[in-house]
């Protein structure tokens, strides 16, 4: 009895770290870096003389991954993004919940806030959105 306690616990000590290995492999598709692009947003200033001034910034940066007929389109803040691809990259990518990782070149991941899941049309212009940040 005591010979197949030691077996079992032998066995789970081999097995389970051997599973935690496994479980902790990150999967990735690929996918092809349609645009990566810093959105403008309008920033009103309000002036003395009771006019408004409307200043342009740039906040943060858009990224599109198309993986066949479909876009993924995710954004991040213009501190976390430093040029690591260029348009027409292959890239890979994976989805959880709602963050969209990119691999970068080093093997880390660069977070991206998941936005969007849009089907591509014969154009290439998004024709269904299949899932998106609520």
């Amino acid at each position: 009895m005591q010979r197949a306690i030691a077996i079992g616990v032998l066995l789970l000590a081999v097995a389970l770290p051997l599973e935690l290995a496994r479980a902790s492999q990150k999967a990735y598709e690929g996918g092809k870096l349609l645009s990566v692009y810093s959105p403008e947003v309008p920033f009103p200033m309000p002036l003395p003389s009771g006019q408004t001034l409307t200043l342009s910034m740039h906040f943060g940066y858009r990224f599109e991954v198309q993986q066949g007929d479909v876009v993924y389109v995710g954004s991040c803040q213009q501190s976390e993004y430093r040029p690591e691809w260029k348009v027409g990259d292959d890239v890979h990518f994976r989805l959880k919940k709602y963050k969209l990782y990119l691999k970068r070149p080093n093997g880390k991941e660069l977070m991206l806030v998941f936005l969007l899941q849009a089907k591509l049309g014969p154009d290439g212009k998004p024709t269904t959105i299949l899932k998106y940040k609520r």
